[in-house]
């Protein structure tokens, strides 16, 4: 799902998203001790020798009388049996014991965190979540440093850079490679699966992640072909967009990612020098598993936002990205990034739609996102870009009352219904 939002000919947003759940654990494993059990053999003495050897090995005399043996009897062939079946019981029962513990670790390893969301978007607070254990179960190459853990307000505070700064021209129209941008890649604190990309503005992140957005989530290009690069300007010309304004943030989970670039692999489509860069930052960091597809980190999530830029005045699109759009975008796609990784709060999103929400205002949710292009078809979809939009959107130039034909009180109200599912849930 990205960041779209059309209002007006001159002030517009786009907003996107896309639809699990990260966690890890380490633990120690206790091995009970190995009992070694056997029969014991005993020795019997005593046993008669033959008389020449028992001369020849006393002294000669003849005073001392000859000893008598006193044959012991053998061991009970019932003791050397009992003995073999305690050493069978206990050598099993060992093997059990430590069965047993290779498959607690195992299902321990295996669980997912618990995530509790807390989020509210009227009043403006950050999104947060916390987690039994922030370090989630990823791939990751040995090779690859670890990624830094930023808040929101840690990304938010970064919004000061100008585009001469990051050195790069807010409206770039070069496709070459773009290797010297920056492009910084974070995780986020409170949800360490959901990983950021800050791209230097508005022209790059589109050449990176438009044809991933229009093969996911649009409805005419959503689940079958990637576009080439033709097909992609008539989608673009036919929606008014530019490469800038298709989107002004993404998200999509890991299982998302790893179907567009395998897509694009089997149709032989060649990525531009944006979307390879991209494949191989994922590779990197455990979304994308190049070796085997079905490895990918599904739990995991890529959100993207901007820099600040100002608007062309050469085109008809608005292509400014202020501090409230800046702010409006990363929020709106972290909601994304929490309904990909948290199970809790997508059954809170599933609910809401589901029962929070009447027939007539959840075709008023469609018919918006269908005008956007998205895919009504796709009903996780509508689900996660409702909650985006509703609770997580703070700009009014990509979302407000107006956008569903409501009053401001109605729009509150469905706000407060939202909080109060959550709070049932």
């Amino acid at each position: 799902m990205a960041f779209e939002g059309r209002m007006s000919s001159r002030q517009r947003s786009r907003s996107k998203d896309g639809g699990i759940e990260p966690s890890s654990g380490s633990s120690a494993e206790t091995a009970a001790p190995r009992r070694r059990l056997g029969a014991r053999r005993r020795r019997h003495k005593g046993e008669q020798e033959p008389a020449s050897s028992l001369t020849s090995a006393l002294p000669p005399s003849s005073a001392r009388p000859p000893r008598r043996a006193v044959s012991l009897p053998a061991a009970p062939a019932l003791t050397q049996r009992a003995d073999w079946r305690h050493a069978l019981v206990w050598g099993l029962a060992g093997v059990m014991l430590v069965l047993a513990a290779w498959l607690g670790f195992r299902a321990w390893s295996a669980r997912e965190p618990e995530l509790h969301v807390q989020a509210d978007a009227k009043s403006g607070t950050p999104l947060t979540a916390t987690s039994n254990d922030p370090s989630p179960n990823r791939p990751r190459s040995a090779a690859t440093l670890p990624l830094s853990l930023l808040s929101v307000e840690d990304m938010l505070a970064r919004d000061k850079r100008s585009p001469r700064d990051l050195g790069t021209s807010p409206n770039a129209t070069d496709t070459s490679d773009t290797s010297e941008t920056a492009w910084p890649l974070v995780r986020l604190q409170s949800n360490p699966a959901v990983l950021v990309l800050e791209f230097p503005n508005l022209h790059e992140q589109g050449l990176a992640l438009n044809r991933a957005a229009a093969f996911i989530e649009k409805k005419h290009s959503a689940g079958g072909q990637v576009l080439g690069d033709a097909e992609m300007q008539r989608l673009l010309a036919r929606s008014g967009d530019s490469v800038a304004t298709f989107y002004f943030g993404h998200d999509y989970s890991a299982e998302q990612l790893q179907r567009f670039f395998d897509r694009a692999q089997a149709q032989g489509l060649a990525l531009n020098a944006q979307e390879r860069r991209l494949q191989a930052l994922l590779q990197a960091h455990g979304l994308l598993n190049a070796s085997s597809p079905a490895a990918a980190g599904r739990s995991l999530a890529l959100v993207s936002f901007t820099a600040i830029q100002d608007d062309d005045p050469a085109t008809p699109s608005d292509e400014q990205v202020d501090a409230l759009r800046r702010e409006s975008t990363l929020r709106h796609e972290l909601s994304h990034g929490e309904f990909f990784t948290d199970a809790r709060y997508r059954r809170q999103c599933w609910a809401f739609w589901q029962h929070g929400l009447s027939e007539a205002e959840r075709a008023r949710f469609r018919q918006l996102l269908s005008s956007m292009d998205y895919d009504p078809s796709n009903e996780e979809l509508m689900v996660n870009e409702t909650q985006a939009l509703l609770m997580h959107t703070p700009d009014p130039r990509a979302f407000n009352a107006g956008s569903l034909g409501l009053s401001s009180a109605q729009l509150e109200a469905l706000r407060d219904r939202f909080q109060q599912q959550q709070q049932h849930q």
